[in-house]
């Protein structure tokens, strides 16, 4: 497993996309959706490629996510997960345990390369809520970087291996 981290918007996807000789279809993006609704939904929608290549787009909109969907819509072929803190923040919502859960994920796709934003730097959430899924998030990363046999930090596109 490889591990990207790295600011937002610090160009970690298209480093990985260099790294590993990927394309956009090799990547699961995991996007965290804001939207102003009450229901409680996590849509995964499948797009068929001209390639036939697997994309899958987890789209959260709310609170809890059942059953699992966001390990259940990431294809087993999957080279890379995009965003993997919200899958993280997912799971921690959820209920699961996100470090189980990556487990999980390693014992289907060991050769995934997880990618995710560094959550840890900056302001501080007020909210109790937002403060304890940043831990949970941290704290996940750290285990993965432990498991992972190489980990990258991005900045500006440029990547800088750490293990």
């Amino acid at each position: 497993m490889v591990l990207i981290i790295g600011g937002a918007w610090q160009g970690k996807t298209e480093f990985a996309k260099r790294l590993l000789q990927i394309e956009d279809a090799d990547i699961c993006n995991i996007e965290r959706q804001q939207e102003k609704t009450d229901a409680d939904i996590c849509n995964v929608e499948r797009q068929q490629e001209k390639t036939d290549a697997d994309v899958c787009r987890v789209k959260r909109k709310t609170s809890a996510v059942e059953n699992n969907p966001a390990l259940r819509g990431i294809p087993d072929s999957i080279r890379a997960i995009a965003h993997y803190e919200q899958w993280i923040r997912m799971q921690y919502e959820a209920k699961a345990d996100p470090v189980e859960e990556l487990h999980r994920l390693l014992d289907r796709n060991s050769a995934v390369c997880l990618i995710a934003d560094e959550v840890g730097r900056g302001v501080v959430p007020i909210n109790r809520r937002e403060r304890a899924a940043r831990d949970v998030i941290g704290r996940t990363l750290v285990e993965a970087a432990k498991m992972a046999e190489q980990v990258y930090r991005v900045t500006c596109g440029i990547g800088e291996r750490i293990k």
